[in-house]
């Protein structure tokens, strides 16, 4: 039986466009019905219908008040994503002294009658790079690799 694995291609993060308005919430009915609902002051597509005919309008001046944003991308939409690689890119630009320092905090869990919380709970150094490269490459850090056989 040959040997199939399965690989995945890393996809780009999507483009989104940015439209904002002055209000909190409102509502802009497109001509074919389609509702573009704006929450906290901006509403957020990839449709390429809908930016050409939001763009055409808001130039146009047909709706006081609403501009056009700017583009951001898939990355930028996850705040817990972006969160987790600034905090990876700071652990591992730090010194070798102060990632010590860290990784051995991280693993104090205190002790007790039984010894100490979780001695089998080790987070070194490699795994850190291991982690920030599966973040960058767009997995989630929870995400099983394939085993080798």
């Amino acid at each position: 039986m040959p040997d199939t694995q399965k690989t995945t291609a890393v996809a780009a993060p999507e483009q989104f466009q940015v439209f904002t308005c002055p209000r909190k919430t409102a509502k802009v009915v497109m001509p074919n019905g389609f509702c573009c609902n704006f929450y906290g002051g901006q509403y957020i597509t990839k449709d390429p219908q809908q930016i050409a005919w939001l763009t055409a309008e808001i130039e146009e001046g047909s709706f006081p008040g609403f501009a056009i944003g700017e583009k951001v991308t898939s990355d930028d939409l996850d705040p817990m994503l972006k969160r987790r690689k600034e905090a990876l890119k700071d652990l591992l630009s730090a010194s070798e002294e102060d990632q010590r320092k860290l990784l051995a905090s991280i693993r104090d869990f205190g002790t007790s009658d039984a010894g100490s919380g979780l001695a089998n709970s080790v987070v070194t150094a490699d795994k850190l790079a291991k982690l920030a490269a599966m973040l960058d490459a767009g997995k989630p850090a929870g995400a099983a690799t394939p085993a080798a056989k």
